[in-house]
This record gives structure tokens, sequence and C-alpha cells, in this order.
């Protein structure tokens, strides 16, 4: 993750979230006028965001498992064929 100068994360977050040219749907401001700006910021931004963190979390730790165990499974598999 890029950091800023003052090398905070949360900073780094932040001002990743609020690039101008990305829309997460997070920001929780309504527009003073309905017609100027549609609403923005209504959940479901932040619910798909928070899903998407989970499964590619979830997938980098099934991808290390599969790394940490497969010479445990050669082996086995090479007792097993022993008998």
């Amino acid at each position: 993750m890029s950091r800023t100068s003052s090398g905070s994360v949360p900073e780094a977050v932040d001002t990743m979230m609020h690039h101008p040219h990305v829309d997460h749907g997070l920001d929780n401001k309504a527009p003073a006028t309905p017609e100027k700006e549609p609403a923005r910021g209504n959940g479901l931004g932040l619910f798909m965001w928070a899903h998407q963190t989970m499964f590619m979390t979830l997938a980098g730790m099934a991808a290390v498992a599969d790394a940490a165990t497969r010479p445990v499974r050669g082996f086995l598999k090479a007792v097993l064929k022993r008998d």
C-alpha cells in the first residue's frame, strides 16, 4: 500500500478513498439539492468493499496455506505409496 510523506497508513487510505477519479460510493455526504447531484453513500459501496476485501484476504490465506503444505503433501504421498 502506498504511504503518504508522513508514512501514515490511515492517511494513505484516506487519500486513496478521496481520490477524485475513484468513486467507491463510501462518502456519506448528501447533496444540497438532489437535482444537481445524485445521492451517494447509501452503504452499498461500503458493503461491497468489505466483502471484496474479505474474499481477497481469504484467497491470499488459501494461497499461503497451499504453498506451505505442498512439501508435506508430497512427503505423505511418497510415504503412503510404499505400502
